[in-house]
């Protein structure tokens, strides 16, 4: 069973997404409601949707979109399956804003205990990816999906923990302009968790540029891994 909601321009558009889920789960298997509504934005989303219908096969998947923004709720879905569609919806809705997304990080908060003590809680916001748009210290929809999760987890474990937020970068580009971006995303992402009602006193943003990187920056693998948001404990 899937859930669908939003609203399309047009009418063939409608049938469109519904007929490619209705292939994939039956007649009975999807339900909601995709409204025609001539002033709604034109989809960009709406071929890669159709492609994949085929891969996102889950039952309890829930699927709603405004416009090119795309919100997909898993928490119905076994943990495996939740990493395995995301990694699937990033791969193919980049360049959109998709939220709901889950990784080892949103696992591993969820999975904390009610107080979690400070190393703990540490480790398990180390495991997430905090999403930026290439280049830039503007967050994706699936970093401010991580950092709420990280905010709600940070004020679970008391008024007492105080946390480094560090911002790291691979070496692309010069060094004085990946320390100014790492310091940057440090600045968003403490401001982004004051805003989700973390206290100014817990959170400390340090940029610390393409100096210390825990994987090979001649790898695109390595270097996405060095492009990353470290928190420690401070004393």
């Amino acid at each position: 069973m899937i859930d669908v909601r939003g609203r399309l321009p047009g009418e063939a558009d409608r049938r469109r997404v519904w007929s490619a889920l209705v292939a994939q789960y039956g007649q009975g298997g999807v339900t909601g409601d995709i409204l025609r509504d001539p002033q709604a934005q034109a989809p960009r989303w709406l071929d890669r949707l159709v492609t994949l219908a085929p891969v996102l096969r889950h039952p309890g998947l829930s699927l709603s979109f405004t416009g090119d923004a795309l919100h997909v709720d898993m928490t119905r879905l076994p943990e495996g399956d939740r990493i395995a569609v995301s990694n699937t919806l990033r791969r193919a809705f980049g360049h959109l804003q998709v939220s709901g997304l889950w990784d080892a990080g949103r696992i591993a908060l969820a999975q904390l205990p009610a107080q979690p003590e400070p190393h703990a809680l540490v480790a398990a916001l180390n495991q997430g990816k905090v999403g930026f748009e290439h280049k830039s210290p503007v967050l994706r929809a699936d970093g401010r999906d991580m950092l709420r999760a990280s905010a709600q987890a940070i004020l679970a474990a008391g008024p007492g923990v105080r946390l480094e937020v560090g911002g790291h970068t691979d070496s692309l580009g010069a060094a004085e302009t990946n320390l100014q971006l790492s310091q940057q995303r440090a600045d968003v992402v403490v401001a982004e968790l004051q805003a989700l009602g973390v206290p100014a006193s817990a959170l400390e943003p340090r940029g610390y540029g393409e100096e210390h990187p825990v994987a090979d920056n001649r790898l695109e693998s390595g270097r996405d891994r060095n492009r990353r948001i470290e928190y420690s404990v401070l004393q």
